[in-house]
C-alpha cells in the first residue's frame, strides 16, 4: 500500500473537494423550499416631504337633472312590455336618462300587489309590481305621486306604490290630497342641495295660501335649490290658463326656484319669472294616448347646477307606440321654433337653440309679504 507524506496530501484534498461539492448540491437543493421574506415584495410609498399635500380626489362642482313628465305604465303599455319586454317604453331614451345624476318624473298612478290589467278605455290605473324596478333600472331617483291617479287604488295602493318603491330604491315625494313637510324630499349631491315638492293643484280643495305658506317654510334655507313638481292645468290644453300662471308666479315669490308642471298631457309654454324657470307642462313621457301628435310629443328638461349657474337644456321627445326617443335635429328644431313662439318671456334664440342659462342667486327672492 502506498503510504507516503504525498500521498496522505493528495488524499485528504480529494475528501475536502468531495466535501464543498456535497454541501453545495445541498445548498442549491434547499435554496428553492426557503420561504421569502411576505415584505421585501411591498412597494412602500416614497418619504413624505414635510408640508407635501396628499392629493384626494375632488367632488364633482356640478350636478345634472333631467326631468320628464307624465308616466302611465298601464292599460296598452302593459301590453306592449308584456309582448316586447318589460323594458321597451325606455329602451331609446335610457341613453339620455342614464347621463344624468338625478332622474325625476311624475307617476301617473298607483302600484298595486293585487295588480289586474286595466283595459284600455279605463281611466282607474294600476301598474305591476315590478314597475319600481324598471323605473330604477333607468336611472329613475324621484317620483311625484302628486297627481289625480294615485288614488285609483284607494289609500293602499297609495301606501303600497310608496313602499314598493322605497324597495328598489326610488323615492316618492308628494302626496294626491295633502300638502304637508311629511311629503318632501330633499337630497344633497355634489355640494348641492336639491328639496323636492310635489303639487296636486286639480283638486277641488286645494288652497293656494296654505301650500304657498308651507313652500316658503321649507324653501328658506339658502344654498338649497327648491323644484316645485305641479299637477296642474287643462288637459291638452298647449298654453297655461290664468290660473296656473298666477300659482307659478305665488310659488316663486315664496321661494320655488324651478316649477315643473304635468297633466295636461300635452307640452306648454315656459316663462321666466324672477329668473325663475316654469314649465308649464312637460307633456307626456310614457303614455298610451296615440290620438294626436301632441300627446305623443314631450320635453325632457335637463339643468346643471355649477357655479352659481343652473343651465337648462331643452330634449324634445316625440314618442311611438309608447316608446319615447329624442327628435332627430330637424323635428327638433321646428319644435323649439314653436316653442320659442309662444314663451314670450324668454330669449326666441335661446330656446332655438335648445338652451337657457341663468345666474342662480341663492339669496331667495321672497316676496314682501311674507311674515318671517
Amino acid at each position: 500500500m502506498i503510504n507516503t507524506p504525498r500521498f496522505q496530501l493528495f488524499a485528504y484534498s480529494m475528501i475536502l473537494l468531495a466535501c464543498m461539492a456535497a454541501a453545495f448540491f445541498i445548498y442549491k437543493a434547499f435554496e428553492g423550499m426557503i420561504v421569502p421574506d411576505e415584505n421585501i415584495y411591498i412597494v412602500q410609498p416614497p418619504p413624505q416631504v414635510k408640508g407635501e399635500q396628499v392629493s384626494v380626489p375632488q367632488p364633482k362642482e356640478d350636478v345634472t337633472v333631467i326631468a320628464v313628465g307624465d308616466i302611465m305604465l298601464g292599460r296598452y303599455v302593459e301590453t306592449l312590455m308584456d309582448k316586447k319586454g318589460s323594458t321597451y317604453p325606455f329602451e331609446k331614451i335610457s341613453p339620455l336618462l342614464q347621463s344624468a345624476d338625478l332622474v325625476i318624473g311624475n307617476l301617473e298612478g298607483p302600484i298595486t300587489i293585487n295588480h289586474q290589467q286595466t283595459p284600455n278605455n279605463s281611466l282607474s290605473f294600476s301598474f305591476e309590481p315590478n314597475s319600481a324596478n324598471i323605473l330604477r333600472q333607468n336611472n329613475f331617483d324621484y317620483v311625484s305621486l302628486a297627481n289625480n291617479h294615485t288614488f285609483d287604488r284607494g289609500v293602499n295602493g297609495y301606501d303600497n306604490t310608496v313602499a314598493v318603491l322605497k324597495e328598489s330604491g326610488v323615492s316618492a315625494f308628494g302626496h294626491p290630497l295633502e300638502i304637508d313637510e311629511r311629503y318632501l324630499q330633499s337630497k344633497s349631491i355634489d355640494g348641492h342641495k336639491i328639496l323636492f315638492i310635489g303639487l296636486n293643484a286639480t283638486r277641488p280643495d286645494f288652497d293656494q295660501q296654505e301650500t304657498t305658506d308651507i313652500i316658503s317654510n321649507v324653501s328658506a334655507e339658502q344654498d338649497v335649490f327648491t323644484i316645485i313638481s305641479i299637477h296642474w292645468g287643462s288637459e291638452y290644453q298647449t298654453t297655461s290658463n290664468q290660473r296656473q300662471r298666477d300659482l307659478a308666479h305665488a310659488l316663486i315669490d315664496r321661494g320655488a326656484d324651478l316649477i315643473l308642471g304635468h297633466h295636461p298631457h300635452v307640452t306648454q309654454e315656459l316663462e321666466l319669472y324672477k329668473d325663475r324657470l316654469i314649465v308649464y307642462s312637460l307633456g307626456n313621457f310614457i303614455f298610451d294616448q296615440y290620438f294626436s301628435e301632441e300627446t305623443q310629443q314631450g320635453l325632457a328638461l335637463s339643468f346643471t347646477l355649477k357655479d352659481g349657474t343652473v343651465k337648462y337644456m331643452l330634449n324634445p321627445l316625440a314618442s311611438h307606440q309608447s316608446q319615447p326617443e329624442l327628435m332627430d335635429e330637424s323635428d327638433s328644431q321646428e319644435w323649439l321654433n314653436s316653442l320659442a313662439q309662444k314663451s314670450t318671456t324668454i330669449s326666441q334664440a335661446n330656446i332655438e337653440q335648445g338652451i337657457v342659462e341663468l345666474l342662480f342667486d341663492t339669496e331667495k327672492k321672497i316676496c314682501p309679504c311674507q311674515s318671517r
